[in-house]
C-alpha cells in the first residue's frame, strides 16, 4: 500500500512459537508491550501461551483483558485501558498487541491509535471474521449510543498475524458468519476465487470440516483481496468507489443488525441477507442476471447462511429505516448501494429509492 509507513505484513504463523520472531523482524524495540485480550480468551490460555513464547525471546508482556462482546465496544472500555496503561507509564515506544475477534481488534486498535496520539500495534485475530475482515484494512473504532462504529480512526497495524489453529475453538455459527465475508470477496473482486469456493463447498459443505490448508487458502485469498482494495483507497473516500465496494451486503446488513438489536443475527448472517437483497435490487434494475443471483444464493445456502429474514426474528422496521438513512455511506440523503454486475464485479449506485428497497425487503421476509 502507499509508501513504506502505511504498508504492513500479513503473516501466517502457527501456534505462537513463530510469533516472537515475526514480531522481532518488525524492529520496533519496544519499551513495554501491552497485550489486550478478552476474559474468555484469557481463560482459554491463549494469552498465557503468547506471554510464555515472548518471554523465551526476551520480551516481557503485560496482559490486560476486557469483557467479551459488542456491548463492551464502547468508550468506557477504552477509558479503562487509557487509565491502566497511563498508570503503567506507557510511552510512544510501547507496543500494543491485540488478541481476539473483530470487536477486540477494533477496540484495541482504536485505543492504540489514540493513546499518546498513536503507539504501534499488532493485530492477532482469533476468529474467522477477524482474520478475513476486521483485522485487515486499519479501520478501528467503538460504538456510541447513536450507532455502531461512529467513533474511530483509520490506523494501520504494524503486522497482522494470522493462525488458523485458533479456529479450532470457534463455535460453528462463528465459522458460518466468517464465511459470509469470504463469499463477499469472491463476488466483489475475484470470480476465480468464487469458483474455487464453490468447488470446495461441493466436496465439503460443512466449512468447519475443511482441511486446514483449504481454510488457510480461503483466509489468505480474502486477506489479499481486502488488502488490494484498501491499499488503493485507505480512508474510504466518498464518491470515489474504491474501498466502498467492501460494503457489498452491508447497507441492508447493518440496518438489519440495528433493527434486531444486534442480538439475533450475527454480522455474517445479516450481511448474507444484505447480499441477497443487493442482488435482487441489481436484478430489478437490469444489471445482474437471474443466473448469477441463483449462484450467489445457492452458495450462501450451502454454507448455512440465511438468504431471507428468518421467521423467528422480529425486525423493528422503524429502526431499520432509520439505520438505513443514517448509513455512513449516504451522501446528501441518497441511498447508495454496492450492486453486483457479474460474479467478480460490483459497482456503486446512488439514488436507489426507498420504494425499491421496500419491494425487495418484502420479497425476502418483510412484514411477515
Amino acid at each position: 500500500s502507499h509508501g513504506q509507513d502505511r504498508s504492513y505484513p500479513i503473516v501466517f504463523g502457527s501456534a505462537f512459537q513463530s510469533f516472537p520472531s515475526a514480531f522481532k523482524s518488525l524492529k520496533l524495540q519496544p519499551t513495554q508491550i501491552f497485550l489486550i485480550t478478552t476474559h474468555r480468551l484469557r481463560k482459554l490460555g491463549y494469552a498465557r501461551y503468547l506471554v510464555r513464547a515472548m518471554k523465551k525471546k526476551g520480551f516481557s508482556v503485560k496482559v490486560l483483558s476486557v469483557p467479551d462482546g459488542e456491548a463492551f465496544k464502547r468508550l468506557p472500555t477504552v477509558d479503562f485501558l487509557y487509565k491502566h496503561c497511563l498508570k503503567e507509564k506507557i510511552d510512544r515506544r510501547s507496543v500494543v498487541l491485540a488478541l481476539g475477534g473483530g470487536v477486540l481488534t477494533d477496540l484495541a486498535g482504536f485505543f492504540a491509535a489514540t493513546i499518546l496520539r498513536g503507539v504501534p500495534f499488532v493485530s492477532i485475530p482469533t476468529t474467522l471474521l477477524g482474520m478475513v475482515d476486521a483485522a485487515i484494512g486499519g479501520k478501528t473504532g467503538v460504538d456510541v449510543p447513536a450507532g455502531k462504529n461512529l467513533v474511530g480512526a483509520f490506523y494501520q497495524p504494524r503486522m497482522v498475524w494470522i493462525d488458523v489453529a485458533f479456529l479450532k475453538t470457534l463455535p460453528h455459527r462463528e465459522w458460518i458468519t466468517g464465511f459470509a465475508e469470504i463469499i463477499k470477496y469472491g463476488v466483489i473482486k475475484d470470480a476465480v476465487f468464487f469458483q474455487w469456493l464453490i468447488h470446495h463447498l461441493r466436496k465439503q459443505p460443512d466449512v468447519q470440516k475443511w482441511a486446514e490448508r483449504d481454510v488457510q487458502a480461503a483466509v489468505w485469498n480474502s486477506a489479499r483481496l481486502k488488502a488490494a482494495v484498501v491499499s488503493r483507497d485507505e480512508k474510504e473516500t466518498p464518491l470515489q468507489g474504491g474501498r466502498e465496494i467492501l460494503n457489498f451486503g452491508h447497507t441492508i446488513g447493518h440496518a438489519l443488525e440495528a433493527a434486531t438489536g444486534y442480538k439475533n443475527l450475527t454480522h455474517g448472517e445479516a450481511v448474507s441477507i444484505g447480499m441477497a437483497a443487493a442482488g435482487l435490487i441489481s436484478n430489478e434494475l437490469g444489471h445482474w442476471s437471474e443466473d448469477a443471483q441463483l449462484q450467489l444464493l445457492s452458495t450462501l445456502q450451502v454454507v448455512g447462511l440465511p438468504i431471507h429474514i428468518p421467521a423467528r426474528i422480529k425486525v423493528d422496521w422503524v429502526k431499520f429505516w432509520r439505520a438505513l438513512r443514517q448509513d455512513k455511506k449516504i451522501i446528501s440523503g441518497k441511498l447508495r448501494f454496492v450492486l453486483p454486475r457479474k460474479i467478480g464485479t460490483v459497482f456503486v449506485k446512488s439514488g436507489i429509492t426507498a420504494k425499491l428497497v421496500k419491494e425487495v425487503m418484502s420479497s425476502i421476509g418483510y412484514y411477515q
